[in-house]
């Protein structure tokens, strides 16, 4: 048994992403109607997963409740447990005209279609417009996201048996963690924010205690970190009016690069967490509740032209932190994209047309990368993962 989630946070219903989304329209395209377990089918087809076995239901229903929320299909009642999926499974599901018209946007024009879904999305989920407002407003966030009890919360609980025995008697080091986290989001946290931390940690060990002795420690342990985070994150981005659970701040982070319009890493020599920043300029109106359009200022073409002067310029950027000549990818990347404005995908692609150049006053040198980043894409070029960077004017 884990430690149980207190339900202190709101959370959303966003389970399913674009391309998902997507693929179970243009199911549409040549008939009105379908059903779940035609949904399920296609996703099964398009994963190259078996079909047996009733694989993907939860998928599909999750698909299809998002379509119906976004006013894109219409159908229903939709199932809650696997038991119910067999019984509703062949239920008509219909698109809608807004449906229609979003699938023939697509159809004409795929970027103007993603456009049009973020914007349904945007318009039927509160969270998203909370962050979209956020961001519009302060550029960028810092989640202060717990990846290591080492690092993050005590150096002792590096130790999964030390945290249990300090579970076992109803202890935690809520003082230390509270001084990481300010160290870490460049603040002392509030009172409020403080209260929230502790008061959630007590009733987190009132839960604990019933299950840390029939659990390995190690397992326990992760559990326990994962609990943390779900207690820090909320407490932290409720400032920013952007309480939910630590989940739906994933979700949204996610949905949010789908859709090219922010991008979230943790690669930033500056910060010492997870950042949030735009990547596009959403024009809302002024209470921040419809979105008028998205604006992509740094795309492939326009930064083309100005790639290399603008890498030069992260690199150095880059350089004052680390004092290091070679600098790493992943963190070059990041810096540049920050200071860009731009998507992870953008920089990739740009970096791989234009290092090896011999044209321009600028000289790229690459070193081939020898370990896989924990939680970053690697960067590719030459058909080889790039570990490190260093960027000269000739």
């Amino acid at each position: 048994m884990t430690p149980a989630r207190k339900a202190t946070s709101e959370s959303d219903s966003i389970r399913v992403g674009p391309r998902d989304l997507f693929l179970v329209l243009r199911i549409f395209r040549s008939v009105p109607e379908t059903t779940l377990e035609n949904i399920r089918l296609r996703i099964c087809f398009d994963r190259e997963k078996p079909r047996r076995g009733g694989l993907f239901a939860s998928t599909a229903r999750d698909l299809a409740v998002e379509l119906q929320k976004l006013g894109l299909a219409k159908g229903g009642p939709y199932p809650k447990s696997k038991s119910d999926f067999a019984r509703l499974q062949n239920k008509p599901i219909r698109i809608t005209p807004a449906g229609k018209e979003l699938l023939g946007r697509c159809e004409e024009d795929a970027a103007a279609g993603f456009d049009a879904l973020f914007e349904h999305m945007f318009a039927a989920h509160r969270y998203v417009r909370d962050y979209a407002r956020v961001l519009h407003n302060e550029k960028l966030l810092l989640a202060p996201v717990l990846t290591s009890f080492k690092d993050h919360v005590a150096p002792d609980y590096a130790s999964a048996p030390t945290l249990r025995n300090d579970v076992m008697l109803g202890h935690f080091r809520t003082s230390a963690l509270i001084e990481s986290v300010s160290n870490r989001v460049g603040r002392l946290l509030r009172p409020d924010e403080r209260n929230r931390i502790e008061t959630d940690i007590e009733e987190m060990l009132a839960q604990a205690r019933v299950s840390v002795t029939a659990e390995e420690p190690t397992v326990f342990a992760k559990a326990i970190l994962s609990r943390l985070n779900d207690i820090v994150v909320p407490a932290v981005f409720g400032t920013h009016g952007l309480g939910f659970d630590f989940r739906t701040h994933r979700a949204i982070w996610s949905l949010g690069e789908e859709f090219r319009v922010w991008w979230s890493t943790t690669a930033h020599p500056s910060y010492a967490g997870t950042i949030v920043f735009s990547t596009a300029s959403l024009r809302l109106t002024a209470e921040g509740e419809k979105l008028r359009g998205i604006d992509f200022d740094a795309s492939l073409s326009k930064l083309r032209e100005t790639f290399l002067p603008r890498l030069h310029q992260a690199y150095l950027s880059l350089q004052k932190v680390t004092q290091n000549t070679l600098v790493a990818a992943p963190e070059l990347r990041a810096v540049f994209c920050l200071e860009n404005k731009c998507q992870p995908s953008t920089f990739d692609a740009l970096f791989d047309q234009q290092y090896a150049r011999d044209d321009t006053p600028y000289e790229v040198h690459t070193e081939i990368q020898q370990q896989r980043p924990r939680h970053e894409k690697p960067l590719r070029a030459g058909n080889r993962n790039v570990g490190l960077v260093f960027v000269s004017k000739k």
